[in-house]
């Protein structure tokens, strides 16, 4: 099977389905997709889109970046668009926390990566993230639509909310983090540092080479497990943290497990 989707204007975009599951099962693929933002998706890529029939859309983006780069999406089918909560908590932002990160407080790699660490860390605990996934949860559980869940490079916040899902269905541990590493596979992420750099010093007006980018355009492992320690017992989070009940967690497991 190929994961990584052949679209020509959004990066990273992946089928996170066709895994081992619980019970000896498997995931079903081309149900559940993962992907960078939409903003400039061509229209060959419009119909690659509507193709796929996803029918939700969780972006998890914060509300900043959803009005400076909103999302070109098919007209039909619909699809819905579940995307970041807690918007009353956060009136006063005018930019999302990566990019005052990168404005103010970036100098070099190690301010990168733990900026990265933190951040990973953090996540969990926001009650904006977790708004967000306990709704696209519950909305799984209720409908078993096609699922595309993407953030801004479709790495972190999305990283972070596939693991969960992954691990509600039973995917062990190992592939997750395959799956996630994914990124470094799906993006060709030299030229994309380079231009970054570019893009970036004009912006702010002083310096970025591609090596203190790195840690912010790429993933590691060891950003993903700092999320799962914050966790913790995962099923626990997902039942205390995230409130979601046996009955719709054997829900998106009726829906999600290939026939």
């Amino acid at each position: 099977m190929t994961r990584i989707l052949p679209f020509e204007t959004v990066y990273n975009f992946r089928d996170f389905g066709n895994y081992p599951g619980h019970d000896g099962r498997v995931v079903a693929p081309g149900k559940l997709f993962r992907s960078a933002n939409l903003h400039h998706m061509s229209g060959d890529d419009v119909s690659r889109f509507q193709n796929l029939g996803i029918r939700a859309v969780i972006d998890m983006r914060y509300l900043p970046e959803r009005q400076k780069q909103p999302n070109r999406l098919p007209d039909e089918p619909a699809a819905l668009t579940l995307s970041y909560a807690a918007e009353a908590e956060k009136k006063t932002m005018k930019v999302a926390p990566h990019e005052a990160f990168m404005e103010h407080d970036l100098r070099g790699a190690d301010d990168a990566r733990g900026y990265m660490m933190n951040s990973y860390k953090e996540r969990p605990l926001d009650k904006g993230f977790q708004n967000l996934a306990r709704q696209s949860l519950r909305h799984m559980a209720e409908t078993g639509e096609n699922v595309l869940v993407h953030c801004a490079a479709g790495k972190d916040r999305t990283g972070t909310l596939v693991a969960i899902i992954q691990h509600m269905l039973g995917v062990p541990k190992a592939l997750i983090f395959e799956d996630y590493m994914l990124t470094m596979t799906a993006v060709d992420m030299q030229p994309l540092l380079e231009m970054a750099s570019v893009k970036i010093s004009k912006q702010y007006g002083r310096p970025y080479n591609p090596d203190m980018l790195a840690p912010l355009f790429g993933v590691t492992e060891d950003y993903l497990q700092q999320a799962f320690e914050t966790m913790g017992n995962i099923d626990g989070y997902v039942e205390e943290k995230l409130g979601i009940t046996a009955k719709e967690k054997a829900a998106i497991a009726a829906h999600y497990f290939a026939v």
